[in-house]
């Protein structure tokens, strides 16, 4: 690991008319030697995409300005060449995965199509360019490569998109591998799947990658060296295991100390005493729900049955498509069930009418995963969060502005912030946003769809230490879906854990997360990244779900509410 193959020195970048006043990226220096995996980490804004978005020449001309430095790839400068230059390097020497596979991959355009795309792009006649992809999509194992070639992108799944990605990424054998945030949007098994063929192929092919991160977990398992930004600048850099063992720079720091690990929260919170099996906030029982797919049915929900009791976080976990969105939308009634009754205060709300749901959608709200997706950008964050006390008649006027602005106050946001819109907000603000938001109606019950799975890990811990705040002090019941099982281990009382519609296994959280019962809990629990370079596991062991039981359920420990 010793020859140079990248050298950046002193690259500074800034955007608008006073780009030079406030670099994005201020003298950023590093190497890249060939066959290692260098990562880049840090908080969003931080410059770390930026860096590597100008090594491919992918910065927005209108806006962005390289104000100096160098980016020698061998003998030559990235930053002087013009774009036809850097077409014949991108996809060639240098290849770059992005965090999104959706919004990447043309969607009107078969993978074939795109595949061959990027072969024809360099070796204009190449004869072999459909066999080679063919290879290639093999070399990623996915099934059937040959039917996959005939393929849109909508019609794979995140984990298989995004091993799209890397094949069009690798089937040229460029030198370097940008791989940007390339498994926060999949899901635990899926991405410790990514990581593994990512390392295989790497070695396979001779690659360095560039690694571009803000899991600490993925950079502990995957590089050899990292680099810590902060604000624009390098604030450490060293071998990954030094640095994880004693770190220098107080950021960095801050940002391990922020890492959830799983094991490391302590025992669970306990509730206020009280009846041996307390009486719900809500209860599902038996849901079922089949939605029907270019002909074929697809069982969401299978007799799916839980309650929630006051004060109580159950975190509902699973992968993609297991059904835990599904189950969350149906108990607020966003979605109709086929079957089932949701009971509130032991009323069926599914026989209620628009305005008795209206009442009782006031106890429930809920949190979704994208907060500025959730935000109206249009609007001013004060009519935002006071919408919805002004639709259910709670405040108008004066005493509306006073709740308005005490709702900032408890979400740890100030008078300042009132009059701003979304986009002048971070994300972990923009959360806090949609907490407030929530809270505005003085709901029983929060469902928090992946409230943190977009967000960086200390942005991510203070929304976790907001909302068990404010359970402590307002009595908030929580269904917590998540994919992440640190940050579930961090928030939940029970877990109820979802495999294909079924709820597989359900129990308190230290008997499902110690000692699970079930062959797919514990397979989730196998591919959690750890944020420990001493502790790498081994190659995950994938095993089709369809030879996964999924039933009957398994309840673990002492669970009070697993019969309510």
């Amino acid at each position: 690991m010793t020859e140079t193959l990248l050298e950046v020195q002193d690259l500074t970048i800034g955007f608008g008319e006073n780009a030079a006043d406030n670099p994005a990226v201020r003298d950023l220096s590093y190497t890249l030697y060939r066959n290692e995996t260098l990562a880049i980490v840090g908080e969003s804004g931080s410059g770390k995409s930026v860096s590597s978005m100008a090594l491919m020449g992918l910065l927005p001309p209108q806006t962005a300005r390289i104000l100096g430095g160098t980016a020698k790839l061998g003998g030559t400068d990235l930053l002087t060449l013009d774009d036809e230059a850097l077409r014949l390097i991108r996809g060639r020497r240098i290849s770059m995965i992005f965090q999104e596979p959706m919004t990447s991959l043309n969607p009107v355009l078969t993978i074939g199509r795109q595949m061959t795309e990027m072969v024809l792009a360099h070796e204009p006649k190449a004869r072999d360019a459909v066999d080679r992809s063919v290879a290639m999509l093999d070399r990623v194992k996915l099934p059937d490569p040959k039917s996959m070639m005939t393929r849109y992108p909508h019609q794979l799944s995140g984990g298989m998109r995004q091993r799209v990605m890397i094949a069009i990424a690798l089937i040229n054998k460029p030198e370097i591998l940008i791989a940007d945030e390339p498994t926060t949007a999949l899901d635990v098994t899926v991405q410790a799947q990514v990581l593994d063929l990512m390392r295989e192929l790497k070695d396979q092919f001779g690659t360095s990658m560039l690694l571009i991160t803000h899991d600490m977990g993925v950079v502990a398992e995957t590089a050899d060296r990292m680099i810590v930004m902060r604000s624009g600048e390098k604030v450490e850099e060293g071998e990954v295991r030094p640095v994880f063992a004693d770190p220098r720079h107080a950021y960095t720091q801050r940002l391990l100390a922020a890492v959830p690990k799983l094991g490391n929260a302590g025992p669970a919170a306990t509730r206020e005493a009280g009846p041996k099996r307390p009486v719900p906030i809500v209860e599902a029982v038996s849901l079922n729900k089949t939605f029907s797919d270019k002909g074929r049915d697809v069982r969401a929900l299978d007799e799916v049955s839980f309650a929630i009791a006051p004060g109580e976080t159950l975190a509902l976990v699973g992968e993609s498509g297991s059904g835990k969105s599904t189950a969350a939308r149906a108990i607020l009634r966003l979605i109709e069930v086929d079957s089932g009754e949701i009971l509130q205060d032991g009323a069926n709300i599914r026989e209620y009418g628009p305005q008795m749901m209206r009442r009782a959608r006031r106890q429930m709200q809920m949190i979704f995963q994208d907060p500025y997706g959730a935000l109206d950008p249009r609007m001013r964050v004060d009519k935002l969060v006071a919408e919805p006390m002004h639709i259910h008649g709670i405040a108008r006027g004066s005493e509306l502005k006073d709740r308005t602005e005490a709702l900032f106050r408890q979400v740890g946001l100030g008078p300042e912030h009132m009059k701003r819109y979304p986009h002048e907000f971070s994300g972990g603000q923009r959360q806090r946003l949609c907490i407030a938001r929530a809270l505005g109606v003085e709901p029983k019950l929060i469902v928090a769809d992946e409230p943190t799975s977009a967000l960086d890990v200390s942005i991510q811990a203070q929304v976790i230490d907001l909302m068990k705040d404010l359970q402590e002090r307002l009595g908030l019941s929580y269904l917590f879906i998540s994919h992440d099982l640190a940050v579930v281990e961090e928030v939940s009382h029970r877990i109820a854990v979802m495999l294909q519609g079924r709820i597989v296994e359900l129990g308190a959280r230290d008997d499902v997360l110690r000692n699970p019962a079930h062959d797919y809990t514990r397979s989730l629990l196998e591919a959690i990244p750890i944020a420990d370079p001493t502790r790498q596991r081994g190659k995950l062991v994938v095993r089709d779900r369809s030879t996964f039981s999924r039933g009957p359920l398994v309840a673990v420990g002492q669970d009070h509410m697993a019969a309510s």
